[in-house]
């Protein structure tokens, strides 16, 4: 009969302590006032590091599918299909039409009388070396001016005064007739 009088007490005893516990943690609870708040600041930091290192996992796994679906398409372009025998020869036929078709373009330009802008003012543009009357303000820059582009060994050079005012003969090496019959000095 103790046993069962034992028995039957222990769930009471136990709904007690529990009792006790609760009234306990409860106060306990409300003790800790100040507590609790740096606990929910910890808390919710938390959970922050959690969100981000899930964002941060998330954004992996899509680089990774981003990576897998590049290198899948890249594979796909890579790809070539084999070209048979008849098709390796119709493109050697085309390229070799096209450098047929350049070459005869080529000399159909050649001879024809029209000639492109470049090379009409190639043929245009040209200074002209041939003249019998060079301008200059004193003997010694019509000198420069003969010798510079001319590049010729003077020999002698005499200076005359006639009708037309005056006047500059400049003999080269070896030759009896004057290189320049007239030089004008502007004064």
């Amino acid at each position: 009969m103790a046993e069962k009088a034992a028995l039957a007490k222990a769930p009471k005893r136990k709904a007690e302590k529990c009792e006790d516990r609760g009234g306990e943690d409860q106060q306990w609870r409300d003790e800790e006032g100040t507590w609790s708040r740096a606990a929910k600041r910890r808390e919710e930091k938390a959970e922050r590091r959690a969100e981000a290192l899930a964002r941060k996992a998330w954004a992996r796994h899509l680089a990774k599918q981003e990576e897998k679906d590049l290198e899948r398409i890249l594979r796909l372009k890579t790809q070539k299909k084999k070209e048979t025998e008849t098709e390796l020869q119709r493109q050697r036929e085309e390229e070799l039409a096209a450098i047929q078709k350049k070459v005869e373009e080529e000399e159909r330009r050649k001879q024809s009388r029209i000639a492109s802008k470049k090379e009409y003012d190639k043929m245009v543009l040209v200074e002209n070396r041939n003249r019998a009357v060079i301008e200059a303000r004193s003997i010694e820059e019509a000198l420069a001016v003969l010798t510079g582009k001319e590049k010729l060994p003077v020999v002698k050079v005499k200076a005359t005064e006639g009708n037309k005012g005056d006047c500059l003969l400049v003999y080269t090496q070896g030759e009896e007739k004057p290189l320049l019959v007239d030089l004008r000095i502007i004064v």
